[in-house]
């Protein structure tokens, strides 16, 4: 998935609710089959109840199916009237077809929007006396075929049953079984109605009365059923993208489909590369050291000429540009997709990435499963720039097809971005504005990054970290080896300090990761089973060390006040091989041009809305860079290196005294200083919102029509102090000594600096003010949020707290007490009315914690004697 544009948003954390490997997209509008069909009759005659056949509970075939009109495929569907029958032939129950469940259309409203996955399952039709159940096959759990462990996982595990519809009709003589296809696909197959009433705070069950199979299409290979479904909201209020929200519309795509049997051979995955994996527990293993077999996502990609080093393959990876996709942008979509090539050169195929325009073809239909697509799609409200899930085989890990979904908005923030960053950025310099090229080079790399993800590759957010910053700019070293050393980054756009040396704004190739982790994925093996790939693939795993061939993903650089994350040189929006680097030139930068974009932004006669808008991404930028920091103090550079590898080295090892001090040195200088949030008054009065007051705009919910400075910065540095005072922290610089071995920056240098950096003020001398000795706004909200957590680490722990932890609390608590204590005796006289009353408060909260928390010691003790 990729973000809408750059730092200034972050990916939504994604529902349960969505699997996001495989899904299709569709807006069917009545039925619409692409196979021909038999006619049906015209007259207007009102369907006559088919009476059963006597002795039996079916009805009798011939009788019901008279007059139908039949579709082949797939499946035989027959119609007649408001009737929709599915007949299934013995062979086709009790085997599985994968489906896949997506939104075709939806509330504009959190993750319920068109084109969103929705469920990837094995389906199992099986007969039960007079009914015909829709099962759930559990494919996660196997043993040896035809083993007594078979036996054991069979009794351990069931599958889950779906739906069940009466059979209408046997065939005598087939025994084919007639069933309607309404009883089976008109309900909540999906489960949305628990989504929505998380998304909306109140039930929304499902409407059965209001909802209808509004189309079907039948196709050799699948079969796509689009449903028109409608969920009632108890508490109906506040919705704008729906007309009446009691009803609540949403359209719900499910496409069924053969799997393949054309010999296709799962490949093992291996940590130290990043690609989504299929995982099954295979209880046969019992001699190995886990029950688990991962294999990669990938295609099927074989060799038209296996001899030949490097030869166009069998059957390319074909992806169509969809006719919604603007025409302006079709040959940006087109290169980005085409990036791939040189990467699938280097695994031994020429052209295994094809992109075509859709056939004038009147049989040719984007939600035909033999059809991979890039689609343009438009959300109210959107929730990532771009999706690029893919359909897989959940027994094997084998990609079936894809369908990547481009956000109309994400160009238009491409555009925007152009407009307010980089236009923004350029201000603090005269050169000349960077060309249109570049702001849409951003467009070609979120194409490149999703048709990565079809290809089964994770996100990469190590790759930033193998171009030094001083070849950033270097344009001959970038086109070669990629601005990052994967597309599967999340970059910010490369501005050059240096406006006389600019290179790309986003990278233009796939690097050097990219051309590593394809080869592990589809290099042809010469092997009779799966394991016997394995010596191969070990030796392509431990190229790991080499430059350019890190990786550290979604889990690795986890920002934000939960310190998951533990590496520092993995992160989101940053660029270069030194992220502290980064750091403080894009903080300087923002400083320059913060106080100039009143100026240079707004031309004569525009609104001040966008000055708004483009100060508050300035604000965002700013806490990415100190997110980015942060992860320096207490972070441990991580390897997936294995032992033996060459150049391999320890898992873990921590980062430098001496960089974690300069850590904390930037936050308090760019993140907890005055100076680094100082405004001109003139521009603070010119954030004006948008006065625009109708439906899609956002005046009414704005509780400030001024922009909310202080309250905006005091959430920025908040997250910063929970992340710098979070248990998981706090142990690991407890721990700190014992991992490096020498003078380490530890737990009490940290709540000590810390402190010392947020009440600074203390042991300053007097700044003249307004009234002589003043604590400013900012920085008195800045040191009540930091009491917050200190009196909270004292008196009322979050688990996982060292009690090492709330000692220093105590400590740095009380030290605190005695400087405003003096601060107060010893400047009572001109000091500032609020700063007085700010540090009385203070007192008064230090000592009743002080006391609080010698009470809750002194039974702490008496418990444990």
């Amino acid at each position: 998935m990729t973000p809408v544009f750059g730092p200034f948003t972050t990916s939504p954390a994604r529902s349960g609710a969505f699997v996001f490997f495989g899904f299709f997209l569709a807006v069917l509008a009545g039925v619409a089959p692409a196979t021909a069909r038999k006619k049906a009759d015209d007259s207007s005659e009102p369907p006559k109840e088919e009476k059963k056949e006597e002795g039996s509970p079916y009805k009798d075939w011939d009788k019901t199916l008279k007059d139908a009109e039949t579709m082949k495929g797939l499946f035989t569907i027959h119609r007649k009237h408001d009737d929709t029958w599915l007949e299934f032939a013995p062979e086709q129950l009790d085997r599985p077809f994968l489906m896949v469940s997506s939104l075709t259309s939806g509330l504009g409203k959190g993750y319920i929007l068109g084109g969103m996955p929705l469920d990837t399952e094995l389906w199992v039709f099986h007969r039960a006396g007079s009914k015909l159940l829709l099962q759930i096959k559990n494919s996660r759990f196997r043993g040896g075929q035809g083993s007594p462990v078979e036996k054991a996982v069979a009794l351990s595990y069931n599958d889950s049953v779906l739906a069940a519809a009466k059979i209408v009709s046997l065939q005598k003589g087939t025994n084919h079984i007639l069933i309607d296809l309404n009883e089976i696909f008109v309900g909540d197959l999906p489960g949305l109605g628990v989504v929505l009433k998380q998304l909306l705070g109140a039930p929304a069950p499902f409407d059965k009365d209001r909802t209808a199979v509004s189309g079907v299409k039948l196709f050799p290979k699948n079969l796509e059923i689009e449903v028109a479904a409608t969920y009632g909201w108890s508490e109906p209020k506040g919705l704008e993208t729906v007309t009446d929200p009691r009803f609540l519309p949403l359209g719900v795509h499910y496409s069924i489909s053969e799997l393949p049997d054309d010999g296709f051979r799962g490949r093992l995955a291996d940590d130290r590369v990043g690609y989504f994996l299929t995982a099954v527990k295979d209880f046969s293993r019992d001699a190995s050291d886990t029950f688990f077999v991962r294999y990669v996502n990938r295609w099927k990609l074989e060799k038209t000429d296996p001899a030949a080093a490097v030869s166009p393959p069998r059957e390319p990876i074909v992806f169509y540009l969809d006719r919604t996709i603007p025409e302006e942008y079709r040959g940006h979509v087109r290169e980005g997709a085409l990036m791939w090539n040189k990467a699938f050169e280097k695994a031994g195929f020429k052209d295994a990435l094809v992109v075509k325009d859709p056939p004038e073809d009147k049989d040719f239909d984007p939600e035909d499963v033999r059809y991979n697509t890039i689609r343009w799609i438009t959300s109210s409200e959107p929730a990532f720039g771009a999706i690029g899930p893919s359909r897989v085989d959940p027994r094997n890990g084998h990609i079936l097809d894809a369908d990547i979904l481009v956000e109309a908005a994400m160009l238009q923030n491409v555009r925007r971005g152009y407009r307010n960053y980089v236009r923004t950025f350029a201000a603090a310099s005269p050169a000349p504005l960077p060309g249109w090229r570049s702001a849409v080079d951003g467009g070609t790399w979120v194409v490149a990054h999703e048709v990565g993800h079809t290809l089964g590759l994770r996100h990469n957010f190590r790759a930033s970290t193998a171009t030094a910053n001083d070849r950033l700019n270097d344009v001959a070293w970038t086109r070669e080896h990629g601005l990052y050393d994967s597309v599967m980054e999340y970059p910010v756009a490369n501005f050059s300090l240096d406006r006389k040396v600019q290179g790309d704004y986003y990278s233009q190739s796939v690097g050097d990761y990219d051309l590593w982790a394809i080869q592990y994925g589809y290099t042809p093996i010469d092997a009779r089973e799966t394991e016997d790939e394995l010596p191969a693939l070990r030796r392509i795993a431990e190229q790991s060390t080499l430059p350019g061939h890190q990786y550290g993903t979604d889990e690795d650089a986890f920002a934000g006040p939960v310190p998951i994350g533990v590496d520092p040189d993995t992160n989101q929006f940053d660029l270069g091989s030194d992220p502290l680097r980064f750091a403080r030139d894009r903080l300087a930068l923002i400083r320059t041009v913060r106080g100039k974009i009143l100026e240079k932004l707004i031309a004569p006669g525009e609104s001040y809305e966008r000055l708004r808008n483009t100060f508050d991404s300035l604000a965002a930028a700013q806490g990415s860079a100190l997110q980015i920091v942060s992860k320096q103090i207490g972070g441990l550079s991580t390897s997936r290196t294995h032992r033996g590898d060459p150049g391999a080295r320890a898992p873990f090892v921590p980062v430098s005294t001496a960089r974690q001090r300069e850590a904390m040195a930037i936050l308090k200088e760019s993140g907890f200083s005055d100076a680094a949030w100082s405004v001109p008054a003139d521009l603070l009065n010119a954030l004006q919102p948008t006065r625009w007051a109708h439906w899609g705009t956002e005046i009414y919910d704005i509780r400030r029509l001024d922009y909310p400075f202080s309250e905006r910065v005091l959430g920025i540095q908040t997250e910063l102090l929970d992340r710098l005072l979070h248990p998981i922290l706090l142990a690991r610089l407890l721990e700190t000594e014992s991992r490096s071995g020498t003078e380490a920056y530890g737990l009490a240098e940290h709540m000590r600096s810390l402190t010392d950096a947020v009440f600074s003020e203390l042991a300053a001398r007097p700044a003249a003010g307004r009234g002589g000795f003043a604590i400013p706004v900012m920085r008195r909200n800045l040191g009540r949020a930091t009491l917050d957590r200190l009196i909270s680490i004292l008196i009322s722990p979050a688990e996982g707290t060292p009690e090492d932890a709330r000692s220093l609390a105590r400590a740095n608590l009380s030290s605190l007490e005695k400087k405003m204590a003096s601060v107060l005796a010893g400047r009572a006289v001109g000091m500032d009315e609020t700063t007085r009353a700010y540090l009385e408060e203070s007192r008064i909260r230090i000592r009743r914690a002080l006391e609080a928390g010698t009470v809750l010691v002194a039974g702490h003790s008496k418990k444990q004697d």
